[in-house]
C-alpha cells in the first residue's frame, strides 16, 4: 500500500483549518464588538477589523505580548509604545514616559502625535505631555524642522481647519493657509478654517514630516531648556 504524500500546500490547508476552529483567548473577548463589517477585535496591543481569524489573532496576540516584555526589560521604551495599537499610544507612552531620558521623551512624543489622527480626541493629555517642563525640548523637532521654526518671524500666522463647534479647540496649526483649507473640507459640511496671529515664543514645535506645514501650539508655548 502506497503511503500518501502529504505537500505543503495541504499542511497549510490544514493549519488554516485548525486556526479557523480556535477559540478567541480569554483575555481578547472583551474587546470583541459589532460593527458595519461584523466582528472586530480593538485590544490595546491587537486589532483585526473585521475579525476572521481567532488563530491567526491568538497567535499574533501571544507574540506582540512577549515582545512587549522584552521591550520592558531592555528598557526600549520607544519599541514598548509602538508594539501598541494607534489609539493607545498615548496611554502606552505615559506608562513609561518618566522612565524615558529628556530626548526620548520628546523625540518618541513627536513621532506619535504626528502618527495620531484624532489628536483633539485626547487633547487635555497632549496639552499635558507638550507642557512638560523637561529639558531637550528641541528633539521634538528634527535638523529640518528646528531651522523652519528659528526662520518664523516674531509673529506669525497660522490656519486650521476644522468643524465648526466640535474641534476648533486644537493643538495643530499650519503654516499653509490651503493645506488648512484641505482638512476643512475633507472634515465634512461643517468644516471651516480660522486663522490667528500668534508671536514665536507661543509655537511648540514645527514638524514638516507630513508635508502640512504643522505647529502645535500650547497655551504655555515654547520656552528656553
Amino acid at each position: 500500500m502506497t503511503t500518501p504524500i502529504i505537500t505543503d500546500w495541504q499542511l497549510y490547508q490544514q493549519k488554516m483549518i485548525d486556526e479557523l476552529s480556535q477559540e478567541l483567548l480569554p483575555e481578547l473577548l472583551p474587546y470583541v464588538e459589532q460593527g458595519s463589517l461584523g466582528e472586530q477585535l480593538r485590544h490595546p496591543l491587537l486589532y483585526q477589523v473585521p475579525l476572521l481569524n481567532n488563530g491567526a489573532a491568538n497567535r499574533l496576540y501571544k507574540f506582540k505580548v512577549l515582545e512587549v516584555v522584552r521591550a520592558l526589560g531592555e528598557e526600549n521604551w520607544n519599541k514598548y509604545v509602538w508594539l501598541h495599537e494607534r489609539p493607545y499610544r498615548i496611554d502606552a507612552f505615559i506608562k513609561v514616559a518618566d522612565k524615558m531620558s529628556d530626548r526620548c521623551y520628546w523625540e518618541t512624543l513627536a513621532v506619535i502625535w504626528s502618527d495620531t489622527e484624532n489628536g483633539w480626541q485626547n487633547l487635555s493629555e497632549w496639552q499635558r505631555l507638550f507642557d512638560s517642563d523637561r529639558p531637550e525640548r528641541r528633539y521634538l523637532m528634527d535638523t529640518f524642522d528646528f531651522q523652519a521654526y528659528s526662520n518664523l518671524p516674531d509673529v506669525v500666522t497660522v490656519y486650521r481647519g476644522c468643524q465648526k463647534n466640535q474641534n476648533e479647540n486644537g493643538l495643530s496649526w499650519t503654516l499653509d493657509k490651503e493645506k488648512a483649507q484641505f482638512f476643512a473640507k475633507r472634515l465634512g459640511k461643517k468644516g471651516i478654517v480660522l486663522e490667528k496671529s500668534v508671536k514665536k515664543n507661543q509655537i511648540v514645535a514645527v514638524l514638516l514630516g507630513r508635508n502640512e506645514q504643522e505647529v502645535i501650539i500650547t497655551e504655555r508655548g515654547a520656552r528656553n531648556d
